[in-house]
C-alpha cells in the first residue's frame, strides 16, 4: 500500500453514453456530501477550463456542460482520484480546501505531463472530498486539442503518476530517510527511484495498520463509489430500470405528513424493501459492499465471541444482512424526499438516471465507510490492546462500541 495513492482511467470516448457519465461526474465530485465547497459555498470545484476560465467562479454545471461538449467531439475526459492517510495529509499541511486546491495545482503539471499532454493545452478541474481516514482529491482532466481519441493508456502510467507525487512531495523526507542510513548525497540523485521505493515501503512498514483501513477504504469507496457507470449498476439498462422503479415509488408516498420509513404505509414499505432485495440480487458491486460489510462485522465479534459454531455465525450473518437491508431502504427513503424537494425543476430521462445513480453511490459509500470503521477498530483492538485485555475486558469493549456499526 503507497504512501501515495493514485488511480487514473476514463470512460470509452466512443461510447454515446460518456457525455452524460462525465457530466454526471464533474457534478458529482462539485456537489456530493463531504465535497468541500468554495468561499461562496455553492459547491467544491476548482481548475481552469482556460487561464481565463476558473472553475471556481462559474456554476458547476457550465464547466459540467463544457466537459460534456468535448466528450460529444470524442475528447478523452480522464479523472483521477489522490489520496493520503489522513494523519499524513495533515502533517503536510493538506486540512482546508484551499490546501488541497494548492496541492492540485502545484501537481496537475506532472499529471499532465505522463499523459502526454502539454501544458498549454490542458484543462482541468478538481475537488477535495473531506472522507475519513482517506480525505482524497478528485481531478478531472483533457488535452482541449485532441483530435484523435485515445482507447487505451498503460497502467504504467498511473504509477509513473504516483512515483512522481512522491518525489514532489516528500522530497525532504526521502532526503532525510538517506541521510539517516549515512548515503552521500550523489547517490540520492543517481538512484533516486530506488529512494521513492525504499521511501514508500518505510512509511508503509511504519503506519502498517493505518494503511490497511485506507487502502481499504479508498479500494471500496474509490473504485465503486466514484468512478464508472459500470462500478454502480452492471448495465445501462440496470440503470433505468432502477430510475423508473425508484420514480414509481415516489408516486406511492403520500403527499401529506413526515416522509420516514418507519410511518411509511405497509405496503408502501413492501415495495421499497422489494426494491432493496431487487439491487442486491441484481447488482454484482452493491453485493460485494454488502459481503464485505458483514465480513467485517463478523471478524470484529470473533474477537470477542467465538463464532465456530455454524449455526451461531449464521444467525449473526443473517442479524448483519438484515440490517444492512435496512439500511439500504432507508436510503432509497432519502433519495425519494429529495425528488419530491425538486419536483419543481421536472424531469427528463437522463436526471432520474442521475439520481438512481446517486443513490447507488450514497449506498456502496455507506458500505465502504463501515468496512473502514470496523477495520479500523478491529486493528486497535487486536493490534493495541487485545494482548493486555481478559475475556470479561473484550467483551465489555464490544458491548460498548457494537451497536456503532450503522452509524458513520
Amino acid at each position: 500500500m503507497s504512501v501515495i495513492m493514485y488511480k487514473q482511467r476514463f470512460a470509452p470516448p466512443k461510447d454515446r453514453f460518456t457525455p452524460i457519465k462525465n457530466y454526471l461526474h464533474v457534478g458529482y465530485i462539485a456537489m456530493r456530501p463531504r465535497s468541500m465547497k468554495n468561499e461562496d459555498g455553492v459547491h467544491g470545484l476548482f481548475g481552469y477550463l482556460s487561464p481565463a476560465d476558473p472553475c471556481d467562479q462559474m456554476p458547476w454545471q457550465d464547466t459540467a456542460r463544457y466537459v460534456r461538449k468535448l466528450s460529444k467531439r470524442g475528447v478523452n475526459i480522464f479523472r483521477g482520484i489522490i489520496s493520503f492517510n489522513r494523519s499524513d495529509a495533515e502533517e503536510l499541511g493538506l486540512v482546508a480546501q484551499a490546501d488541497w486546491r494548492e496541492y492540485a495545482e502545484q501537481h496537475i503539471r506532472s499529471i499532465a505531463d505522463k499523459n502526454g499532454i502539454a501544458i498549454e493545452n490542458l484543462g482541468w478541474c478538481g475537488a477535495y472530498h473531506n472522507e475519513g481516514e482517506h480525505p482524497h482529491l478528485h481531478v478531472v482532466f483533457w488535452n482541449k486539442t485532441q483530435d484523435v481519441a485515445i482507447n487505451f493508456v498503460k497502467p504504467k502510467v498511473g504509477n509513473d503518476i504516483r512515483v512522481a507525487l512522491i518525489k514532489e512531495t516528500f522530497a525532504d523526507r526521502i532526503a532525510a530517510l538517506y541521510e539517516q542510513k549515512k548515503l552521500a548525497k550523489e547517490n540520492i540523485s543517481g538512484n533516486y527511484d530506488k529512494a521513492v521505493s525504499e521511501f514508500d515501503e518505510y512509511m508503509k512498514a511504519m503506519r502498517a495498520n493505518r494503511f490497511k483501513a485506507t487502502k481499504s477504504g479508498f479500494e471500496t469507496y474509490g473504485e465503486s463509489g466514484t468512478d464508472k457507470i459500470r462500478q454502480l449498476f452492471n448495465s445501462n439498462e440496470q440503470l433505468i430500470a432502477a430510475a423508473e422503479r425508484l420514480f414509481k415509488l415516489r408516486g406511492m408516498i403520500p403527499k401529506g405528513g413526515r416522509i420516514e420509513y418507519k410511518l411509511l404505509p405497509p405496503e408502501v414499505k413492501a415495495e421499497i424493501d422489494g426494491m432493496t432485495d431487487e439491487l442486491i440480487k441484481e447488482n454484482i458491486y452493491l453485493q460485494r459492499a454488502v459481503g464485505q460489510y458483514v465480513d467485517s462485522q463478523c471478524e470484529l465479534k470473533r474477537l470477542y465471541n467465538s463464532l465456530d459454531d455454524p449455526e451461531k455465525l449464521k444467525a449473526f450473518r443473517d442479524k448483519c444482512e438484515s440490517e444492512a437491508k435496512t439500511q439500504i431502504s432507508y436510503k432509497i427513503v432519502k433519495s425519494i424526499k429529495e425528488i419530491i424537494s425538486k419536483e419543481y425543476e421536472g424531469f427528463a430521462a437522463a436526471r432520474k438516471q442521475y439520481y438512481a445513480m446517486e443513490l447507488m453511490r450514497e449506498i456502496l459509500d455507506f458500505f465502504a465507510r463501515g468496512v473502514v470503521a470496523n477495520n479500523s477498530k478491529y486493528e486497535e483492538l487486536r493490534g493495541k490492546t487485545f494482548g493486555d485485555l481478559s475475556e470479561r475486558a473484550m467483551k465489555e469493549w464490544y458491548l460498548k462500541n457494537k451497536d456503532r456499526g450503522m452509524e458513520f
